[in-house]
């Protein structure tokens, strides 16, 4: 196998090939273009990006909890992977809904000093899932001592379960950050300095 990336189609390629994609991703991500990782899969199959945008569609972008912390639980499940495409793709959607730049560095280095305690047991419930290895009942039972609602785990376990999905496409296809992540994360940064 190479370990060269697998090259991306172009904006316009993606939006001339499959518009109603290309607006449907634009909107339901609030960005002005489609992320590399979807451009990518598209040149090795396009029915595969297709029902993969449709998981992403119905897990992240749908659901009662709210989407700052579906990209949190993203980014402790791409850090816990070592997936450095999802994990700056997903600092900087997490910063675009409104995350605070300072939290980003809890998640990365310290879940211990990340507050809620339910968020915190559900970060933490996270990457005991991530490793496939831990007491997932005592996990669970942490997130319900924490106020965390017993209906709203299947939507934690299905958010998980997406961001291990789309960690290992990435990283299998060796997708390298969109640029434009790297400016949403710069710009916070400078905002959370002045």
């Amino acid at each position: 196998m190479s370990d060269t990336p697998t090259e991306a189609c172009s904006e316009q390629e993606f939006a001339k090939r499959f518009p109603n994609e290309d607006a449907d991703i634009k909107k339901m991500l609030g960005l002005n273009y489609v992320p590399k990782l979807f451009r990518t899969v598209v040149t090795l199959s396009p029915s595969l990006a297709v029902s993969t945008w449709q998981m992403v569609r119905g897990i992240l972008c749908a659901g009662k909890l709210s989407r700052v912390l579906k990209e949190m639980i993203f980014i402790a499940v791409a850090n816990t992977r070592d997936c450095q495409y999802c994990s700056i793709a997903h600092q900087a959607m997490a910063l675009k809904y409104g995350l605070e730049y300072g939290v980003i560095h809890q998640l990365i280095r310290d879940l211990d000093q990340v507050q809620p305690p339910s968020t915190r047991e559900i970060l933490k419930f996270s990457v005991c899932l991530a490793q496939g290895k831990g007491n997932y009942s005592e996990g669970i039972e942490h997130m319900l001592k924490n106020g965390v609602k017993q209906g709203d785990i299947p939507e934690i376990i299905a958010m998980i379960s997406c961001a291990n999905y789309m960690v290992t496409l990435a990283d299998g296809l060796m997708v390298v950050p969109d640029e434009r992540f790297f400016e949403l994360i710069e710009g916070a940064k400078k905002s959370a300095a002045a």
